[in-house]
């Protein structure tokens, strides 16, 4: 979510007023004009979520193939606290695969598509995790004197929707982290599915998230997984003024 960039970033663009694209009515466009106003401040995993909002906006402004590729390129600039930026190329990578694997945004938007995947900055290192790493990372949650239960609880979440099972799984065999996944799991709906009237984090992303979790996973194996999902479809999305 945006409030990882927001509270680190130091790199501000020129932006050209958003009334150049014209006829913003609906929702979508709604999204749209927060994307373009926001490009510097957006995650890539929400990001992945907006991918044929993204191409609307390439294909109306011609500034925004500039604006879009500075963002991407200073990304990995905006963060003071190394828990914040653990997950770039994570994200990067996630941001990639949504243009890459969706069939309709494909057929329909071939060379934009590629377009933006080559702006994309190159992943810097390996983004796989041990399950070592994310265990390490639940445990930060018992003892959050560096970084704020916020920030670990959107740390969690975009784990929990870029790696899946593989997150869960290395978290169920550790009862130290079983149970501070279960109270964070109680406490997600303070922190995921707020949206705020100021623009920060939309309920379209938020929703487009729990949407992709329960659709990929709903029918999981994983008893873990599985209740993860039946906790999600319940919470209520909060629009907060």
């Amino acid at each position: 979510m945006t409030k990882r960039i927001i509270a680190f970033s130091t790199i501000v663009f020129f932006l050209l007023p958003f009334n150049k694209i014209e006829g913003q009515t609906n929702k979508r466009d709604t999204l749209i004009k927060y994307i373009y106003n926001n490009i510097n401040y957006i995650t890539p995993i929400d990001l992945s979520f907006c991918t044929k909002d993204i191409i609307k906006l390439k294909s109306q402004n011609k500034y925004f193939d500039t604006l879009f590729k500075k963002s991407m390129d200073n990304f990995y600039t905006r963060y003071t606290n190394k828990q914040s930026y653990i997950l770039m190329d994570k994200e990067f990578l996630f941001l990639e695969n949504q243009l890459k694997s969706n069939p309709d945004l494909l057929n329909e938007y071939p060379n934009e598509c590629k377009a933006l995947i080559n702006m994309l900055p190159k992943i810097k290192g390996d983004t796989s995790f041990d399950k070592s790493k994310y265990q390490s990372l639940l445990l930060l949650y018992n003892n959050n004197n560096e970084v704020s239960k916020s920030e670990l609880s959107e740390i969690y979440y975009d784990l929990l929707i870029i790696d899946g099972e593989e997150f869960i799984d290395s978290i169920q065999i550790n009862k130290k982290c079983l149970l501070l996944y279960k109270t964070w799991l109680k406490h997600l709906k303070e922190f995921e599915f707020v949206a705020y009237s100021d623009g920060i984090t939309p309920p379209q992303i938020i929703a487009r998230k729990r949407a992709y979790l329960i659709k990929k996973y709903e029918k999981s194996d994983n008893t873990l997984m599985k209740q993860t999902v039946i906790d999600i479809k319940k919470i209520k999305i909060r629009v907060m003024n």
